[in-house]
């Protein structure tokens, strides 16, 4: 099942957060740990984003696109 593209790991979790997050996501140990790491990854993403917060200036209004105007 595993193609090149993977890495095998073993982690030891806390019982409890584990729980809580495959609870979370619905889904087995895997898919809930990759989850986990994709956030965690797009982290920096996301920081960049929010420090631009006010700082962007659009040249038309929001009901302008929404064709309000």
């Amino acid at each position: 099942m595993a193609n090149r593209q993977s890495q095998k790991l073993t982690v030891i979790v806390p019982r409890e957060v584990l729980r809580r997050a495959r609870r979370s996501t619905k889904a087995g140990i895997t898919p809930t740990v990759v989850k986990g790491l994709q956030i965690l990854a797009a982290h920096d993403a996301y920081e960049g984003l929010r420090s631009l917060r006010g700082k962007v200036k659009f040249s038309m209004t929001w009901q302008e696109l929404r064709g309000d105007e």
